[in-house]
């Protein structure tokens, strides 16, 4: 039962994470003027927060949902504001913010 709460708990987070960070994701390129990147989730424990891959896209630590509203907010604008700066697919892999230690 416990192992039951524990998978249904982490699959309604994933879920949120998706709903929160796309809806940001929107908001902010609708702000700043720009195409909506393409991103998916990155489910290693070891990944930062969001990387920025040369072909445009982002891929962010599923995680980061659990982190407080403000800092998910400045991880999705710091990151599309760069990808904006720098042109989607500039030929860069950057770690954009770094997981702490």
């Amino acid at each position: 039962v416990a192992r039951q709460i524990q998978d249904a708990v982490e699959a309604w987070l994933r879920q949120e994470a998706r709903r929160v960070i796309g809806a940001l994701l929107e908001s902010t390129a609708q702000h700043l003027g720009c195409r909506v990147p393409d991103w998916a989730f990155s489910f290693s424990t070891q990944a930062d927060w969001v990387q920025q891959h040369d072909n445009g896209s982002l891929r962010f630590n599923w995680r980061l949902i659990e982190q407080s509203p403000g800092f998910i907010e400045q991880t999705v604008v710091v990151a599309v504001e760069r990808m904006a700066s720098n042109g989607a697919g500039a030929g860069m892999t950057a770690d954009l913010w770094s997981m702490p230690e």
